[in-house]
């Protein structure tokens, strides 16, 4: 009995020891692959082809990109179930897409329901496997092949291709998905794209710095010209050994792309140019030359980014007006291989400061890139996702729970073609007039002429108010006071003095909507930016008293581009003022109801300076500390004026913390029932 223990002790170890070997280090024997190379997926001019039974057929990219998140939950927490993902991969399907695009490793979860998905079916998606870059590992070194970074890459690189071929096992994976990967879904793989948008001092540092004297390299499948920069020598040392390690193990190869952004083309600009949209560097995958062994060839991939209308005149230097059409032809034309534009999208009007309608800009961009001979066009995202993070307004939220709250002020969050509707308790609220979602709600104030409901969500701060002062088409105003030490009693916009002091002022005004204004020394974005709109030190010119109130604003990028020899400088940045919340519209997105005797409100928290609306915090006065402070608060002051002079006294509203846990509705936006149409979707 004990002999026989030990044999099957020594069995269960010598099994364990190959299993880890075989899926965790993935190990293996190049002489026992044998077999021919197969291409389920290659490049050829210009074009993308699949084989299946019935031979070779061009195949045009029509993609959506998938996140890892999912409403308050962050991606590196990787929520979704897969019965989720088949029911997204359901949608998708019906929109007309064939194609989706992952920019990193996901969570076992993800590849298993994806094979059963398409085992299941006979019209599969199609996958892009994407392989992020880790910017936290980007350290100097005379080699570039020893950076931190690209070791990194190269594994990351050889465990997604593990995992596309079901033999993968990862335990804990920073930042990335982790689990069991046993189910084999490279029959669905298009290709791999390395690198999301790049940073542009590493590239340089490589190029420049490192000052290599022999850029040229000489792979077994990949080589590069002798023109070629050090990245691109790089990236031609990753992609020759992604080849070699796939070829090798699995008997295969499917085509890889470095993506790119249009500040890298490789297109020359005048000086003056570059240094105002910030090109430094210059990479074409054309550098990269494919060997006899590489049988499934290469592919350009760039991100959409706006292109200043100066930059495009210097592409065709013979024509009077150059369009960002005229453009992306050009580029297309200075690649022999297929390009497609991996990642481009809009804001849906969830986004407060929404200029167009999200679903004519997506058609026109898909019309467009198609017209300009790219070989297709990956939409970003198939959901909203809330930890996405804008240079113009990250500074003002605590970015540890950015993710728990739906912010308008930003626009990436709300680029998907589904959105979310947080729920408060079981509630969903909507602006209408109708009091039934505000039932279980308590009165902050109850007098003989008006009574006032205050509650919240993940979303927003909501309001009811019914009272016989409110008339239907007159001009009606609310004070809030969140800051303990901040705000004035008199407000100039319509010569009235309050009891308690207020920070905000908004103006529901029939017509326009809700104005929202602040005092001049909370404004957020004046401290942060004015000395890149105006070049003023916001600490060496404080706001003078008397303050007054002033539009919300926001900052955003400055498209125009300063002149050759001009005597004035354009700075990169302007102000813009918050867009009018909307009133009495129709559906999910009017933000006031206003009737008559009644008025129904709700306001983004970032229109108060909530730094985090859960605990919740409130941004602490910006000229006594530097930049973004929190200041906790339990509460605060709620005034009301109507137009013909009344003003309720100010009511205190206690405000208690919400939990991070919060479920959502799904909404389909209009934008998918436009692209579906355009991409010849199935009908329900």
């Amino acid at each position: 009995m004990k002999r026989f223990l030990m044999i099957a002790i020594g069995v269960s170890v010598l099994i364990f020891i190959g299993l880890y070997l075989y899926f965790v280090e993935g190990i293996y024997v190049a002489f026992l692959s044998e077999g021919e190379i197969t291409t389920p997926f290659y490049t050829a001019d210009q074009q993308f082809f699949a084989r299946d039974k019935e031979g070779d057929k061009a195949f045009e990219i029509k993609g959506v990109e998938l996140d890892s998140s999912y409403g308050p939950h962050r991606g590196t927490d990787f929520p979704i179930e897969e019965e989720k993902w088949q029911d997204w991969f359901d949608m998708i399907n019906d929109m007309g897409a064939n194609t989706i695009r992952v920019s990193t490793v996901m969570n076992a979860t993800f590849y298993n329901a994806l094979y059963d998905y398409n085992e299941a079916r006979d019209n599969p998606l199609y996958l892009i496997q994407g392989i992020r870059v880790s910017y936290d590992e980007v350290n100097g070194d005379e080699n570039s092949e020893r950076m931190r970074f690209y070791s990194l890459l190269k594994e990351d690189a050889r465990d997604v291709i593990d995992i596309i071929h079901g033999r993968n096992l990862i335990f804990t994976n920073d930042q990335r998905g982790s689990g069991f990967y046993r189910f084999d879904v490279s029959p669905y793989v298009i290709g791999y794209l390395i690198g999301d948008e790049w940073n542009q001092d590493m590239i340089s540092y490589l190029d420049h710095t490192l000052n290599e004297d022999d850029t040229r390299f000489n792979g077994d499948y990949i080589q590069t010209v002798p023109e070629a920069t050090s990245f691109e020598k790089l990236m031609a040392a990753l992609v020759d050994d992604m080849l070699r390690y796939e070829s090798n193990k699995y008997r295969t190869q499917r085509p890889i792309a470095v993506n790119s952004t249009f500040v890298m083309d490789p297109f020359e600009y005048p000086s003056h140019i570059k240094q105002q949209i910030g090109k430094i560097n210059h990479f074409t995958m054309d550098h990269l030359l494919s060997t006899d062994e590489h049988l499934s060839g290469l592919f350009a991939s760039y991100s959409y980014e706006e292109w200043p209308e100066e930059a495009l005149q210097f592409i065709e230097t013979d024509s009077s007006r150059v369009t960002i059409h005229d453009y992306l032809r050009e580029l297309n034309d200075a690649h022999d291989m297929p390009v497609i534009m991996s990642s481009f999208g809009y804001p849906s009007e969830t986004y407060i400061n929404q200029d167009y309608n999200q679903g004519d800009q997506l058609i026109e961009g898909l019309t467009m890139f198609q017209e300009s001979g790219f070989n297709g066009t990956i939409i970003r995202s198939f959901q909203d996702v809330w930890d996405r993070r804008n240079l113009t307004t990250a500074f003002m939220y605590d970015l540890q729970s950015i993710h728990e709250f739906s912010d308008v002020l930003t626009p990436n969050q709300h680029y998907g073609l589904i959105g979310y509707r947080p729920y408060r308790e079981d509630v969903l609220m909507t602006m209408d007039g109708d009091e039934i979602d505000w039932e279980d709600v308590e009165m902050v104030s109850e007098t003989n002429n008006n009574t006032i409901k205050v509650t919240r969500d993940h979303g927003y701060l909501y309001i009811l108010v019914n009272s016989d002062a409110i008339q239907l088409n007159a001009p009606l105003y609310f004070g809030f006071d969140l800051h303990p030490g901040l705000g004035t009693t008199s407000i100039n916009q319509i010569d009235a003095t309050l009891t308690e002091p207020i920070e905000f002022f908004l103006g529901i005004l029939p017509g326009q909507g809700g104005v929202m204004r602040v005092i001049e020394n909370y404004q957020a974005s004046r401290q942060q930016f004015l000395e890149r709109v105006n070049g003023v030190n916001p600490y060496v010119e404080l706001p003078k008293a008397p303050l007054g109130f002033e539009r919300f604003k926001v900052a955003e990028r400055n498209p125009k581009i300063t002149e050759e020899n001009a005597t004035s400088y354009t700075y990169p940045y302007t102000f813009k003022d918050v867009y009018p919340l909307v009133l009495n519209g129709e559906g999910a997105e009017t933000d006031i109801y206003l009737g008559e005797d009644q008025v129904e409100l709700r306001i983004p928290y970032g229109l108060l300076n909530m730094y985090d609306p859960l605990k919740p915090t409130v941004h602490d006065d910006y000229y006594t500390h530097y930049g973004v402070e929190p200041v906790p608060i339990d509460g605060f002051h709620l005034s009301m004026m109507t137009s013909n002079g009344v003003t309720t006294d100010s009511v205190w509203v206690p405000l208690d913390p919400l939990s991070g846990d919060v479920a959502v509705e799904e909404v389909v936006k209009p934008s998918y029932e436009r692209v579906k149409s355009y991409w010849g979707g199935e009908d329900e």
